[in-house]
């Protein structure tokens, strides 16, 4: 009888040994497998959706994208795939949305690709070491504004000096409203200049000339994210400036930018204004100094900084 309980007990204990170690390696397996995007639609509180259908616009926007990378950059900076990942269902996905997209770890960029040695890639504590929840802020700021439940995500695949990451840019019908390195790059085009002048009251023998100068900046795909200028105009009779006029704009796509401008010299032989313009992307900020009557930019960002006088001549 002794016999036949020591076996009982060793089979249960034999048994119960097994039970463990089936135990053991099954929780080891869950920990260890996930679906290939499980953790990104976890940490984004993305849904999965069967329409694997990318918008027209947003389909241009990303081939432009890749064809002006391709064009500026060469092999430095491209991106070699993307696909749909899910969408914002709601708002407390939303909230995680805003929290993985401004954490400190995220990949950020800014520069202009047009002059390749201004662009640089890296993660936003590198970046700004000193700086990261200032700009990990921003970056929460501006995505509030532009993401939006119902918006869609693609996963990016980036390769920058021969080192692949990604990111997730979102969007909706209308093209791309987000992607932590689209909105920190830009495509700064050449000043513009134009002078005017002349009007219809010149019979009457008040005559007026302008001189109007722009900076503007694009987005990867080409189309137009910000503008800055500044135009001064002289209103004179008979070679003398009766008055003057100056005037200033600025405006940002997901950015800021800033426009001051007054007039120093009225009347006379000549009018002069003085003009203080900026414009920046996220994780940068821009200030105007009174005192000095400048704009100023801090953080990293990509920018066009511009202060300065001009005079106009009658002519």
């Amino acid at each position: 009888m002794k016999t036949v309980n020591k076996i009982i007990i060793k089979t249960m204990q034999i048994a119960l040994v097994l039970m463990f170690v089936f135990s053991c390696t099954k929780d080891e397996t869950t920990e260890v497998y996930q679906e290939p995007d499980a953790l990104l639609e976890s940490e984004y509180g993305l849904e999965a959706i069967s329409d694997k259908e990318i918008p027209q616009e947003v389909l241009d926007q990303l081939e432009a994208t890749k064809e002006n990378l391709a064009k500026y950059m060469g092999s430095v900076l491209q991106i070699v795939d993307y696909k749909i990942i899910g969408k914002v269902p709601n708002t407390k996905s939303l909230n995680k949305t805003f929290e993985a997209i401004s954490k400190s770890s995220s990949t950020v960029a800014y520069g202009n690709i047009m002059d390749p040695e201004t662009v640089v890639v890296g993660d936003l504590n590198k970046l700004l070491p000193s700086k990261t929840q200032e700009g990990s802020d921003l970056l929460k700021d501006y995505a509030s504004d532009q993401i939006k439940v119902g918006d869609k995500a693609i996963e990016l695949t980036w390769s920058y000096k021969g080192e692949t990451f990604k990111t997730t840019t979102f969007y909706n019908d209308q093209g791309i409203t987000w992607d932590n390195l689209m909105i920190g790059l830009i495509m700064m085009n050449p000043v513009s200049e134009t002078e005017l002048k002349n009007n219809a009251n010149e019979k009457a023998g008040v005559r007026w000339n302008s001189y109007k100068r722009s900076w503007y900046g694009n987005w990867l795909w080409g189309s137009r994210r910000g503008t800055i200028y500044y135009e001064i105009t002289v209103y004179h009779t008979n070679g003398t400036v009766s008055n003057t006029d100056i005037t200033d704009y600025g405006h940002m796509n997901i950015g800021s930018a800033k426009s001051e401008s007054r007039v120093l010299k009225e009347t006379g032989s000549y009018g002069r204004g003085q003009y203080a313009l900026g414009l920046c992307t996220p994780i940068a900020s821009l200030k105007f100094n009174d005192d000095k009557f400048e704009v100023s930019v801090s953080g990293v960002g990509s920018n066009i900084i511009s202060n300065g006088t001009k005079s106009l001549y009658p002519n």
